[in-house]
């Protein structure tokens, strides 16, 4: 049975007050569920381009290296008398690294973790949905309620792609609209 099935399954349960999966939805109502490919693209590396920021709580793991797991070149590390968060530039991403953009034209890896990517809704009520290939008609791989932060794993152009865990510990990675994107 797919993950759909025993959704909506379980979703016929709650509506109706049953306290056993006896027939998924589509089954009770007759109808099939559309078979939709909902297979994550994650490209093992790539170029992009996307604004992010240092977390603050992962500043101590914003270490950028000449080369994935290569030779330390800087931290990022914010004055304390500097408000605000640390602002980078990925161009990159490569098995887990990503290419940040240095002064003089160079670039630098930093581990995925620390960078991070905000979401912009419109309000409330609003919702964004991550997609499983960087495409706007793109099938949704989990929807985000109102705003929040989004952790930074890889991108394709303007498109990043994120991990991100709902307030239930619900953990997704999917592509996040550019104009949904948000980096303060």
């Amino acid at each position: 049975m797919s993950v759909g099935s025993v959704l909506s399954a379980l979703l016929l349960c709650i509506s109706c007050g049953a306290t056993a999966l006896a027939v998924p939805l589509h089954e009770a109502a007759g109808k099939e569920l559309p078979n939709i490919d909902r297979t994550l693209y994650s490209p093992e590396e790539g170029e992009c381009d996307i604004f992010a920021f240092v977390d603050d709580a992962g500043a101590e793991e914003a270490v950028v290296r000449d080369a994935p797991g290569g030779k330390i070149l800087t931290r990022f590390r914010r004055p304390s008398e500097a408000p605000g968060r640390i602002v980078v530039l990925v161009v990159g991403h490569r098995r887990g690294w990503l290419a940040v953009s240095l002064p003089a034209d160079t670039r630098g890896w930093v581990s995925c973790g620390p960078l991070k990517v905000g979401v912009r809704n419109g309000g409330p009520g609003s919702v964004t949905a991550l997609r499983c290939r960087p495409e706007e008609d793109a099938p949704a791989v989990i929807d985000i309620f109102g705003g929040g932060e989004t952790t930074l794993v890889g991108g394709a152009g303007k498109w990043a792609l994120v991990r991100y865990t709902t307030p239930a510990g619900i953990t997704a990675t999917g592509w996040l609209d550019p104009r949904q994107a948000v980096c303060p």
